[in-house]
């Protein structure tokens, strides 16, 4: 016994999601772009600015402008931070 596929035509704006647009074997669909940086990476400073990485984008919070002295690095007992 064979089975009857149904092909159904939709549309979706994928940028309206955040989103790109990707065709693949099935045809296309909406995937969320490429990490922009590693998720199981840790917080880190550049300068007075803290990075770190949120939902695979690559926030940067400066701590000078938050109200912050300055961003403290890493160390062996506690993460990169803004410390006052």
């Amino acid at each position: 016994m064979g089975y009857l596929s149904v092909m159904r035509e939709t549309s979706a704006d994928c940028a309206r999601l955040g989103w790109q647009c990707a065709v693949g074997d099935e045809g296309a669909t909406c995937v969320p772009p490429p990490f922009a940086c590693a998720l199981d990476g840790p917080p880190a400073c550049e300068g007075d600015t803290l990075v770190a990485c949120a939902a695979g984008a690559d926030p940067r919070f400066d701590c000078r402008a938050l109200g912050f002295a300055r961003c403290a690095p890493a160390t062996k007992s506690s993460p990169a931070r803004c410390e006052p």
